[in-house]
């Protein structure tokens, strides 16, 4: 992996006006350290500890672009991929100094396969947990066609999430893309960008 993988995604959001980081989490690409975000076992996955542990590593890399020039440290937007997302949807759950709001394509933990999730309900549950301690809106989009995660899994997952919160939440059902929409945020961007950009101006203006 490397952060050129959404380099795309990264460049389109600073024509938008923000200043953006990509940043690779621990044990990713060549971080040349441990994987950190284990989830446990299968059969009792801790969805809550693998957030927590991957949001440690968002919330350093908001710190640091919070002090430099240029940034404004009051209108952070997090934005996450699938761990990522998840990752990012705990952070959010921790309310890091600057949050405005954050952006999940297709967040969960525990594919193993097509379809297949370790725990879907274990997964829902510890998404109505961070749904709980989460302040800010948050954009959810999942594919119609994402092979990690089901449209009734990932429906499951907001539900849970919404129903716990007293954020604003709102969930796109995007349609299939490509072979595997869980790839939706790098593979099919036109599907995304109006919604995302109405998103972003209703919450900050303009960045």
């Amino acid at each position: 992996m490397s952060p050129n993988d959404f380099l795309g995604v990264g460049k389109w959001f600073a024509e938008l006006g923000f200043a953006v980081a990509i940043p690779m989490r621990r044990g990713y690409g060549h971080s040349f350290t441990s994987f950190a975000e284990g989830y446990g076992s299968c059969t009792n996955p801790d969805y809550v500890g693998a957030g927590r542990a991957s949001a440690q590593d968002i919330e350093a890399v908001v710190g640091f672009m919070r002090r430099q020039p240029g940034v404004d440290p009051k209108r952070v937007v997090l934005i996450g991929h699938s761990a990522g997302g998840w990752g990012t949807l705990a952070a959010a759950s921790e309310n890091p100094a600057g949050l405005a709001a954050a952006i999940l394509f297709a967040p969960g933990r525990g594919s193993t396969s097509p379809g297949q999730v370790c725990g879907g309900d274990a997964l829902a549950a510890a998404a109505g947990s961070f749904g709980a301690a989460v302040h800010v809106p948050s954009l959810w989009i999942y594919s119609e066609n994402d092979h990690f995660f089901s449209p009734p899994l990932a429906h499951q997952i907001f539900d849970a999430f919404q129903g716990a919160s007293r954020a604003p939440a709102e969930f796109l059902a995007e349609p299939a893309c490509s072979e595997d929409g869980h790839m939706l945020v790098r593979r099919c961007p036109d599907l995304w960008h109006a919604s995302v950009a109405t998103f972003v101006q209703k919450i900050l203006g303009r960045p």
